[in-house]
């Protein structure tokens, strides 16, 4: 036996074979057999109607669907599937030549337009057919809304270059009813949109609470800063620009302390200033208390601009003086930044003496009395109470003859002279002793002389020194006022005598002050 083809079969026919052969005696012999062979042709097909629809936003779309037998023998498990619209989808099992079914479906609240298409499938009597399918497409009439939420650092409600978009911010969709219909979150460049859309007024509705915490608005689309917009649309309309602009708030903040030494820097050891109320009044005009915190800081939320910053003095410590010079004092706030005010200073109550001291001559003969100006004087930021004791230690040469000023009580005792005042001294006054002493007759070159004051509560010691010295002249019998005296008696008498003197290089003043 063996196997033959016949190839490009197109139509029915009948096959007929004949075997031949010669048989050993007698003539040749033969046999004929015959094959039918029927050739058959399935096919199915699927029409969707229509082919193209338009319809209103959230309205259904209505389907037709035709599925007919074409070929030339029956059709089994026919079937329609319809990914996009399940409701189309049709178990039709048996399908007969020439037949054909027709069945309508639905896309129901239909929101975006779409390609929609149905399958169909079915079993032939050599087996399953392949798919046969169709689209139909559906439009959708349909409005949107678009618009940006961004930060305008420098609050001219245009969006500059460098100004990025607020990401991340709720912005909701109201209705006609204000009924909220759509909410959505602004994207990394602070881009929204609202799609399928009815003909509807809405109102786009920006929800602050995701903003940046104390964020001012700028700009708004219909002009009212609302953080919200009304927008009338039909289908059809695409509208964009929907922008809102945010001015982020910066923060101030700052110090006060303790300056203890008065110098308006916090030096090592100058303790916060904690308990004091700082009023903050940025560009809204509206004064804000803050109190600053055990560290000395106030931080405050503060709208871009100029800010006024000024200490409550009332909250300041008694008797504590200012010394940076700053209160009150305006700082530019910077949008999305933390700026830092100046620090301000306040020193408590603070007693500082200070002593100078000069001669009343800067040149004195060896053997002459010298006198001694002394000068106390309150630096401080109140009253010296006292009592204030003047020391001053002689040197050798000089012989306390008397002292003298008004409230000061004055002993010696050997080359020590001490003198008493019971106080008070006012904040910038001064008193003032006058020492008198006899200078050796054999001193000769300069002479110094050290005083010290002190009194209980002085703060400052640097300045509770000074010394004073004086030119020695020779002790010659008589000096600079004998020669002057002796000159005029001279040109009384009409003699020719005229005693000229000429000051020496000694006579210059030789003070020196700590």
């Amino acid at each position: 036996s063996y196997d033959c083809t016949v190839t490009g079969v197109v139509a029915d026919f009948t096959n007929s074979a004949t075997a031949t052969g010669t048989p050993p005696i007698g003539a040749d012999v033969t046999s004929t057999d015959t094959a039918i062979v029927d050739v058959v042709d399935p096919s199915i097909t699927i029409t969707k109607d229509p082919a193209t629809q338009t319809i209103l936003t959230g309205t259904n779309a209505t389907f037709s669907i035709t599925v007919t037998n074409t070929g030339d023998v029956d059709l089994s498990n026919v079937a329609v599937a319809d990914p996009l619209v399940p409701a189309c989808d049709n178990s039709i099992g048996l399908l007969v030549v020439g037949g054909s079914v027709t069945y309508p479906c639905e896309a129901t609240a239909v929101a975006l337009g779409f390609t929609n298409l149905a399958i169909v499938g079915a079993v032939g009597p050599l087996g399953a057919l392949p798919p046969s399918g169709d689209t139909a497409d559906v439009i959708v009439l349909e409005a949107t809304l678009a618009g940006r939420v961004w930060l305008d650092l420098n609050g001219d409600a245009a969006q500059d270059v460098g100004e990025p978009g607020a990401g991340g911010v709720s912005v909701d969709l109201l209705d006609g009813s204000l009924v909220v219909v759509g909410s959505t979150v602004t994207d990394g460049n602070g881009d929204y949109d609202f799609s399928g859309l009815d003909t509807d007024t809405y109102t786009v509705r920006v929800d602050i609470a995701t903003l940046p915490a104390g964020s001012v608005a700028t700009a708004d689309p219909d002009g009212t800063l609302d953080d919200e917009t009304v927008q009338a649309v039909v289908l059809g309309d695409a509208i964009a620009g929907l922008n809102f602009g945010y001015q982020p708030p910066a923060t101030m903040t700052g110090l006060v302390f303790v300056d203890d030494d008065g110098d308006g820097v916090q030096g090592p050891g100058e303790v916060p200033l904690a308990g004091v109320t700082v009023i903050v009044t940025d560009g809204s005009g509206v004064p804000v208390p803050i109190v600053t915190d055990a560290d000395g800081i106030y931080s405050a939320g503060v709208v871009p601009g100029p800010v006024t910053i000024d200490v409550d003095d009332p909250t300041v410590p008694a008797d504590h003086a200012l010394t940076t010079a700053n209160d009150p004092q305006v700082v530019v706030a910077v949008a999305a930044q933390v700026v830092t005010a100046p620090d301000v200073g306040y020193q408590p109550p603070t007693v500082d003496i200070s002593l100078t001291k000069v001669s009343s001559e800067g040149n004195v003969q060896a053997g002459d009395q010298a006198e001694w100006i002394l000068t106390i004087a309150n630096a401080g930021t109140v009253d010296a109470l006292g009592p204030i004791t003047l020391t001053d230690n002689l040197p050798t040469g000089l012989t306390h003859v008397g002292s003298t000023g008004t409230g000061w009580t004055c002993t010696a005792a050997a080359s020590v002279v001490i003198c008493e005042h019971p106080g008070p001294l006012p904040v910038g006054s001064e008193l003032e002793v006058r020492i008198v002493t006899d200078v050796a007759a054999d001193l000769t070159g300069t002479v110094n002389n050290e005083a010290l004051v002190s009194m209980p509560g002085d703060v400052n010691v640097l300045n509770n020194s000074a010394v004073a010295g004086v030119g020695l002249l020779p002790a010659t019998g008589f000096n600079l006022a004998d020669a002057l005296t002796w000159s005029l008696f001279s040109l009384l008498l009409g003699g020719g005598l005229i005693l000229v003197t000429r000051p020496r290089d000694e006579d210059h003043d030789l003070l020196r002050n700590n």
